[in-house]
């Protein structure tokens, strides 16, 4: 991927066949061949993150602020390996998606049945119940475990209805999804 930087930013220089990039690691080594020793006799150090000219003339350089390390490509975006981006797509990649929204009442009650969608995950667990179901008896028995007089508090609803059911998928799949709750009162 950092190949296809330096290609981008070569690209950029006016004249892309007379300028090289000095790729330096974090260590300060630089994986360039006789052409590192002359920046070094220049009295110029290349390090991480600096490009340097390497042309005819003289060399100098193009641009001290080069990305350096594991980038990753999304979209039309470069992003560095620690982005919440990435991280978040792993574990949604290897846990899944589950998405629930509940409809309740100002008297506490659910006005209608949670609507439920997986993504990501399988249709049914080792004894072949439907996980669907087994994610609506979670979210029930999270909204039932929540006193009355609690259950209008939003955050309360969804975090207890998040837990419930991340804890009855590591039990049924023995992974926890991620899980997104919707609270609406009306």
């Amino acid at each position: 991927m950092a190949s296809r930087v330096i290609l981008k930013l070569m690209q950029r220089s006016p004249n892309p066949t007379e300028s090289m990039p000095c790729v330096a690691s974090a260590m300060g080594g630089c994986f360039t061949s006789g052409r590192t020793r002359l920046i070094f006799s220049m009295g110029m150090c290349p390090s991480a993150g600096r490009m340097f000219h390497l042309g005819p003339n003289s060399p100098h350089l193009l641009d001290g602020d080069v990305p350096i390390g594991r980038l990753y490509r999304d979209g039309n975006l470069l992003l560095q390996a620690g982005d919440m981006a990435i991280a978040e797509r792993k574990r949604l990649s290897w846990n899944g998606h589950v998405s629930v929204s509940i409809v309740m009442q100002r008297n506490g009650e659910m006005a209608t049945d949670p609507a439920v969608d997986l993504t990501g995950l399988p249709a049914g667990d080792a004894n072949g119940l439907d996980m669907s179901e087994r994610v609506l008896g979670a979210v029930y028995n999270a909204v039932e475990s929540i006193p009355r007089g609690r259950r209008k508090d939003r955050d309360m609803i969804r975090d207890a209805v998040a837990r419930s059911i991340r804890a009855e998928m590591k039990l049924a799949w023995g992974k926890k999804p991620l899980c997104s709750v919707l609270v609406s009162m009306i």
